[in-house]
């Protein structure tokens, strides 16, 4: 009877983290730039191997483009958090969906500077 309820509650467990990170899967980006036409900030995230990952894209005003890892990222409700760069360098990052699943608003803390847009879901990363 023991390992029946373990089992229950294992599952009701996985779905809910299942749940949890359906909800910031894809990609997200902030309003296009009107002069180059692309969004300075996009944010991949993916679910492999228990966990979520993905990458966050800064595209720069002469259209070059860095791609950063998502660091210690963390769920709390409608909260993905996580981390780019090292040391000085750290960027704090809060994902923040609202209740449609599809807006939300994406914050950005390192040292003095502070980003905060709000945010699309425009597809799904595979």
């Amino acid at each position: 009877m023991r390992k029946f309820i373990l089992a229950i509650m294992l599952a009701s467990l996985s779905i809910a983290t299942s749940a949890e990170t359906s909800l910031f899967q894809g990609t997200w980006q902030i309003h296009k730039n009107p002069v180059t036409h692309v969004s300075s900030i996009t944010v991949n995230i993916a679910f492999a191997e228990g966990k979520l990952s993905g990458t966050i894209v800064l595209v720069n005003p002469d259209l070059t483009t860095q791609h950063l890892p998502i660091l210690k990222p963390s769920v709390n409700q409608r909260t993905f958090s996580f981390e780019t760069g090292e040391g000085r360098n750290t960027m704090h990052w809060s994902l923040i969906v609202d209740t449609s699943q599809k807006r939300g608003v994406l914050k950005g803390v390192a040292q003095e500077m502070i980003i905060e847009e709000k945010v699309t879901k425009t597809g799904y990363v595979f």
